[in-house]
């Protein structure tokens, strides 16, 4: 069974284990209830995504360390009556490959 690891780059003591989509599902559905904040998912040595969550925006950016690269994930806008951002902010102490930049 795949182990991903989740890590709540707002908080340096927020790593944690997930073995299964339930377990990946309460941890997202955690982190919703939040401040926006930027997640890491580890799903492999060389792949990950960036998930930004909590508030009434988010993102979901697909990075591949070697070679590098960094896009977005989903392509598709949700439907909301509330007029698009010129901009979104998320909390991240840190800015680890990525265009998201630090606090």
């Amino acid at each position: 069974m795949p182990t991903w690891q989740i890590n709540d780059l707002a908080d340096s003591a927020g790593r944690q284990s997930i073995r299964d989509e339930s377990a990946l599902r309460s941890a997202l559905e955690s982190f919703a209830q939040r401040e926006p904040r930027v997640v890491l998912l580890d799903f492999s040595a060389k792949e990950f995504l960036h998930v930004g969550i909590g508030g009434q925006w988010g993102f979901v950016e697909y990075v591949v360390d070697e070679p590098w690269k960094a896009e977005i994930a989903l392509s598709t806008e949700c439907e909301t009556n509330v007029a698009k951002p010129v901009s979104v902010w998320f909390l991240s102490n840190e800015a680890r490959d990525t265009e998201i930049p630090a606090k």
